[in-house]
């Protein structure tokens, strides 16, 4: 398996360049930074692999990498002036001591991991930029084919498809999860997918994701669609565009958050208080376009570590039932 990794810009902690700063969290996946005033070669932010036990401890923020395997980096988001700023990745030993510092400009740049390394840091270093507006860091190994670029990304495996499957995201990549349901039948020969890379994929109802969901039904040809869920975040997603478009069917399982839990996720992503409004809505009353294909009962038993299961699997319940 490829190692595939999401950085976030976090937190605000002392590592964060705040001197005459203006930072705005407008949502866990989106930070404006601006700064006319910060010298080059400035660290704005860093992230280490390495826990911290001052005054507030705090989980490491960086994922471990793979001793001799070759990495490389991929920002998304934007910087003004555009190339105006770098990263630097740097190893130490179990003593503390640097034992490697590799500074990467671009994509095309990689690093190797040394063996024996205690932790690292990747820094995010000015080279004259005014202001950023960060999404996302990407850490890939270097033999990775495929780099989500976008937020949210349909998936067109035949536009002719009348079936659209909602990626669950998980505790995996998104690019890891898309990869596992191309390779189940019912993914490759009737349905198209629709990915994201943000947190908790914004419960598919962002703006963006909206837009997916119209190109998925303007480009297909069949005049009745089915919205597909097989956990939490999807089977909400199904649910909410079933309800939005006429013709529709919504296939789904019962793996479910508490409605709060929802309203949490969206009130964080800064989605729309009509989204908002009917995620508040009473929905304990299932409309018969919406169909549960699968009862997962081991979901129930982990009501606090449900975001932690795969639930990919659960897609294999289709099988042998019509969808079409």
């Amino acid at each position: 398996m490829k190692d595939y990794y999401i950085v976030r810009w976090g937190l605000m902690h002392d590592d964060i360049y705040s001197h005459g700063s203006q930072i705005e969290w407008l949502s866990p996946d989106k930070v404006s930074f601006k700064n006319s005033m910060v010298h080059s070669g400035i660290v704005i932010n860093q992230w280490s692999s390495e826990k911290s036990y001052g005054l507030y401890f705090s989980s490491p923020n960086l994922p471990l990498l793979t001793s001799s395997k070759s990495y490389f980096l991929k920002f998304i988001g934007q910087v003004q002036p555009e190339n105006s700023l770098m990263f630097t990745v740097e190893f130490f030993d179990y003593y503390g001591e640097s034992m490697q510092k590799d500074f990467v400009r671009t994509s095309e740049d990689f690093f190797t991991v040394p063996d024996n390394y205690g932790h690292y840091t990747i820094s995010l270093v000015n080279a004259g930029c005014r202001s950023i507006v960060f999404k996302r860091l990407i850490i890939a190994e270097l033999i990775l084919d495929k780099v989500m670029a976008k937020d949210t990304l349909l998936i067109e495996n035949d536009k002719s498809f009348q079936h659209l499957i909602f990626v669950e995201p998980g505790i995996g990549s998104i690019q890891e999860e898309v990869n596992k349901l191309q390779q189940l039948p019912v993914v490759n020969h009737q349905a198209n997918l629709l990915a994201s890379e943000l947190l908790n994929a914004q419960l598919y109802l962002s703006e963006e994701a909206m837009s997916g969901v119209e190109t998925f039904v303007q480009s297909s040809q069949a005049s009745n669609f089915y919205f597909i869920g097989y956990g939490p975040i999807s089977n909400l997603a199904a649910s909410y565009y079933a309800d939005r478009y006429l013709n529709s069917q919504a296939l789904l399982t019962d793996d479910y958050l508490e409605t709060y839990q929802y309203v949490k996720i969206a009130q964080q992503s800064r989605l729309d208080e009509k989204v908002i409004d009917w995620l508040q809505g009473d929905r304990d009353q299932r409309p018969e376009n919406i169909k549960c294909y699968y009862e997962n009962r081991l979901s129930k038993d982990l009501y606090f570590g449900q975001k932690l299961l795969d639930y990919h699997h659960n897609l294999l319940k289709l099988d042998g039932q019509t969808i079409s």
